[in-house]
């Protein structure tokens, strides 16, 4: 099996992409149930760090506007 490229998982959007890689793959039965279930739940705590991680960057732009 060739190696496939991951694409960048920098933001929601990318990591968003992703997912719906896996569940494309899913659909065609080329993973397995368990292993897109993983994927989708590593997929979903990026995101999760992504969106954290802009609430704290606006809340520092706006203590720093005070």
């Amino acid at each position: 099996m060739p190696k496939r490229r991951i694409g960048k998982l920098n933001n929601c959007e990318n990591v968003g992409l992703e997912m719906q890689r896996v569940y494309r793959q899913l659909r065609r039965n080329e993973i397995e149930a368990s292993y897109a279930k993983s994927l989708i739940y590593i997929l979903s705590q990026i995101v999760t760090v992504h969106r954290d991680t802009d609430i704290e960057q606006r809340v520092q732009a706006i203590e720093e506007y005070r």
